[in-house]
């Protein structure tokens, strides 16, 4: 057991790379204390360690003498010292004080770019690339279109570095004047030498409060670990500074949140930051059947190191391995055409085997450079004793590895194995998060009038039912792909006779706040995923689809039910000639007349253009077309297109512009049987492969014709429910967008250079701007400049209830306002709880954001490496043109980067051709001409390498002769 004299004691060693969040920010913290969720880590989540039961004690014990076990560290510190030697990762790795540190991989760009600024003179602790520096930010600039911010380190230097890399920090450190005295430049003047000096004082002064505060406080026992995991043990948890903080001290000072962020964030074994960390100060906390899995297989590598001869485990593990990825080898030629089948292997994995199998599965988690990843010594050690000694080590290779044990299925999605999509862990298990879902609602049932509703019941009754508002037989129009299955919008227009310029527009949205309240459990399990996940071959609901299609609850605007009126939230806008909003509305609705239509019925029916998509590996996409839509419903769409394109009309002449960019898809057009599983853990060979096509489309091209008509009567909506809480004083989260930083010449090059629908060139645009700001939560009713939002107004997010769950907090709070008289005298969330739920909006909108990127990325390099791989083996392909890839148009979408850890100087490009971006290796071009790359620059180049993996999944290409010429002339 871990007393709270032993944290302090350890927290203490780290003191002088000591750090914390502002007074504002701890007292927030404080109210944030929550028990422990098990709901799994939302997003990427990387790794860090640290021991907290017996079993580690035993291991520790028997490979260390007792003197140098300090309690829960000594487990990382003797680990993580042998790790260093293990893994080439870490080998090389720069002064984390250098300047340099900016040049390596940098926490998520969206998150950086949502971040606030941090005033001079603010106390920040800096993580990057495992490394930790404490520092005073002396100000900041914009470089490369990112913020730069520079901070004076204890060796007072000045560290240039991202503000997402501050995990922690205490404004005023020092006054902004010292701060502004002690310069930027990296040669300083005897004057800022000595304001420099001045403010390191300040700095080893905190960092001695911190050593003072650890050796005078009243502690009791405490083993963090066992109050914060989940139950479950095979599940992820979170927690936060505020709860072990309130956990370890009677009465916690400003300067305790600080040490105990410190002792979590060191600890990555059982705890890992939850991204957007400054602000939320999360931690998902690791299973414990994850923790004694990795130190089961670390100890059955010391054993082995012990006695290399001895017929142990990790011998027998590697021997057999070694002998099928051989046979796996000889076969790799074999063709992977024909029906999907799986057949178990003729030597299964025995179950001992098994656990160094689920160590490699789990060690593909995504995983980000603050912290130390857990897994990266056990799995290079594996590998390499596995695979040739030479083989640089990744996740990349661990994928291919488990494919050609027959653990994985070649075309397996490598996120489903997350703990985001399978917060388990239990692979090949019949546990999935639907399953969840689908057994909370088989408990759930109808509260009964007037009983206290408990997180099982469904409301007894509709609350608005009494207040909705009959829309008769207006047309309600659902618009949406023709395979889309949460149908939750839906919208009509009434004329005004003697108003023959104005309109209204109704937008009609499925309403399951009048079935679940807040409390209720599918409620719980919805705000832990926040969103519908979806996937290149599946689907992840936010809600049971057995909920959404029940005929009882009739969630979905299916237009099947044509008895009884299907209830809404309807959100009306009054509009003229020149898409100026005159009034506006907020109703329980009632609508009868559901007419469902794909966004092709509408184009076609409306003489649209069709959105184009390029299929350069040859194929094409097969579109459903529905019944044909009469001649009154093409008159009411008719008049909505016209009111849409009003609308994107009144924004380009407000002089608002938008990125175009070539994206990728591709389309599985076969499916896996399901009685094909992946992973196997007692080893398979599969056969066959899904088929796939490879498709580029234009971004600008999802918003024309129909999209653009249900998108531009989306966003009157969102407005129109900012101004209704507004008027109302009920809080709401919202979205805003600050104005993209160009200067006035930069701005009139752009936007002479838009399309119709105000659509310019992604390049066109980089080139030119200095920032491009990230969207980001706020409950004040900011700008959204995007949208041409102004200050005052606000956008909440409402129109997406059925898949995400920030639209269907917004509804509650809008039956709130609804219920009139009726409604309790507070709104189901005050400020404060809004307040923390934006902050977990951001992290998580962020998360699935990057999760939808990475899923969409790993699909089209998998497309592409089986297109190279086949070519490279002679396979013909009937065409009467070069394939794509042996010449490949790419531009410059970044300035030069060198990677400090290997050296290498790489460029990103775009490559329009394929919809994706790859890394170019400058190591042929002269080091005087690298950073001479302007962006926008043109250049023709060539496959080089393609690796797949869940954290650096990427295509590698190299310059053509004449693109190297180009490159290193004068």
């Amino acid at each position: 057991m871990m007393h709270r004299h032993c944290l302090r004691s350890s927290l203490s060693q780290c003191a002088k790379n000591s750090r914390r969040t502002s007074i504002k920010n701890v007292k927030s913290l404080s109210s944030q204390a929550a028990s422990s969720s098990s709901a799994g880590p939302s997003t990427s989540m990387p790794p860090k360690v640290m021991t907290s039961e017996e079993i580690q004690n035993a291991a520790l014990a028997k490979k260390y003498p007792t003197s140098e076990y300090s309690g829960e560290g000594l487990y990382w510190t003797k680990h993580m010292n042998a790790l260093k030697e293990e893994s080439p990762r870490f080998s090389g790795v720069a002064n984390p004080e250098s300047s340099e540190l900016i040049e390596e991989t940098s926490a998520h760009d969206e998150e950086d770019g949502a971040m606030t600024g941090f005033t001079p003179g603010t106390f920040v602790e800096v993580r990057k690339n495992e490394n930790v520096v404490q520092a005073i930010v002396l100000g900041e600039h914009i470089e490369n279109q990112r913020w730069i911010v520079l901070s004076l380190t204890p060796k007072g230097q000045v560290l240039h570095h991202y503000r997402a890399d501050v995990h922690f920090a205490i404004p005023n450190l020092i006054s902004a004047s010292l701060a502004e005295r002690c310069g930027l430049e990296s040669e300083p003047t005897p004057q800022q030498i000595a304001a420099r000096v001045e403010a390191l004082k300040r700095l080893r002064g905190l960092t001695s409060r911190v050593d003072r505060q650890a050796s005078g406080l009243q502690q009791r026992p405490m083993d963090v670990y066992i109050h914060v995991k989940d139950t479950d043990a095979t599940k992820w948890a979170t927690t936060t500074v505020a709860q072990v903080t309130h956990l370890l001290y009677d009465r916690p000072l400003f300067m305790d949140y600080y040490m105990t962020h410190r002792y979590l964030t060191d600890r990555p074994l059982e705890y890992v930051t939850i991204p957007g960390y400054l602000k939320n100060q999360s931690f998902a906390v690791r299973p414990k059947r994850d923790i004694d899995e990795i130190q089961a297989v670390q100890q059955h590598i010391y054993d082995h190191r012990d006695d290399p001869e001895a017929d142990l485990p990790f011998k027998q593990f590697i021997q057999k391995a070694r002998r099928v990825v051989a046979e796996f080898d000889q076969n790799k030629n074999r063709p992977d055409k024909g029906d999907i089948s799986q057949q178990p292997t003729k030597d299964p994995w025995a179950a001992e085997e098994q656990i160094f199998l689920k160590f490699l599965l789990r060690s593909l988690q995504p995983h980000r450079s603050n912290q130390v990843d857990p897994y990266a010594m056990g799995r290079t050690t594996i590998i390499k004793n596995i695979l040739p000694p030479s083989t640089i080590v990744d996740d990349s290779l661990a994928h291919e590895l488990l494919i050609k044990l027959g653990v994985l299925a070649p075309w397996q999605d490598l996120l489903e194995l997350s703990p985001t999509l399978n917060p388990w862990g239990n692979f090949g298990s019949e546990r999935t998060i639907e399953s969840e879902a689908k057994a909370v609602l088989k408990a759930c049932s109808k509260a009964k009038a007037g009983a206290v509703l408990g997180p099982m019941d469904f409301l007894p009754s509709d609350p608005l039912d009494s207040v909705r508002h009959g829309f008769g037989d207006a047309r309600a129009f659902v618009i949406d792909d023709a395979t889309a299955e949460e149908l939750d919008d839906a919208v009509s227009v009434e004329r005004i006779p003697t108003e023959p310029q104005n309109h209204w527009i109704h937008v009609h949205i499925a309403d399951p706040a009048r079935v679940l309240h807040p409390n209720h459990a599918l409620a719980r399990l919805a705000r832990g995923r926040f969103s519908s996940f979806y996937l290149a071959q599946k689907t992840y609901p936010l809600f049971p689809a057995e909920l959404v299609h029940d005929p009882a609850f009739a969630l979905s605007l299916s237009g099947t039910n044509t008895v009884e009126p299907t209830r809404v939230l309807s959100f009306s806008v009054k509009v003229d000639g020149q898409a100026n909003i005159l009034n506006y509305k907020v109703r329980a609705g009632l609508i009868r007349n559901v007419r469902r239509a794909s966004y092709y019925d509408v184009d076609l029916a409306l003489d649209n253009p069709i959105p184009k998509k390029h299929f350069p590996f040859g194929g094409s996409e097969k579109l459903i077309k529905g019944p044909p839509l009469n001649e009154r419903d093409i008159a009411d769409l008719k008049l909505l297109q016209k009111l849409a394109d009003d609308q994107v009309a009144k924004r380009f002449k407000d002089g608002l512009f938008y990125f175009s960019a070539p994206a990728s898809q591709v389309i599985w057009n076969s499916k896996v049987p399901d009685d094909v599983r992946s992973p196997s853990l007692s080893g398979s060979v599969y056969y066959g492969f899904p088929d796939m096509t490879y498709a580029v489309y234009d971004t600008a091209d999802n918003d024309i014709g129909a999209r653009s008509l249900v998108s531009e009567m989306m966003k009157l909506a969102n407005r129109v429910t900012s101004r209704f809480a507004l008027e109302h004083n009920v809080p709401m989260i919202r979205r805003t967008l600050e104005p993209i930083i160009m200067s006035p010449e930069a701005r009139e090059e752009i936007l002479a250079l838009r399309s119709p629908h105000g659509y310019v060139p992604i390049q066109e645009i980089l080139q030119r701007i200095e920032l491009n700001p990230s969207g980001a939560y706020s409950l004040e009713p900011k700008q959204h400049h995007g949208l041409g939002i102004p200050d005052g107004e606000g956008y909440s997010r409402a129109t997406s209830p059925l898949r995400r769950f920030e639209d269907i907090v917004a509804h509650w709070q809008l039956h709130h306002i609804l219920l009139g008289k009726n409604a309790p005298p507070k709104p189901p969330f005050d400020i404060g709880d809004l307040e923390k739920l934006a902050a977990e909006f951001e992290a998580l909108n962020q998360a699935q954001r990057k999760l939808h990127t990475e899923d969409t990325l790993f699909y089209s390099l998998l497309y592409l490496k089986r297109w190279a791989d086949a070519t490279k083996r002679g396979i013909e392909r009937n065409r009467n043109y070069k394939s794509p890839l042996s010449l490949i148009r790419g531009w410059t979408r970044q300035r030069v980067k060198k990677n400090i850890l290997t050296n290498e100087s790489t460029v990103v490009l775009s490559l329009p051709d394929l919809g994706i971006h790859a890394h170019l290796a400058l190591d042929d071009v002269p080091s005087n001409k690298r950073k001479d790359i302007p962006i926008g620059t043109k250049l023709d180049v060539k496959l080089q390498d393609i690796t797949l993996g869940v954290r650096r999944a990427k295509m590698t290409v190299a310059p053509i002769r004449r693109t190297l010429k180009l490159l290193s002339e004068p």
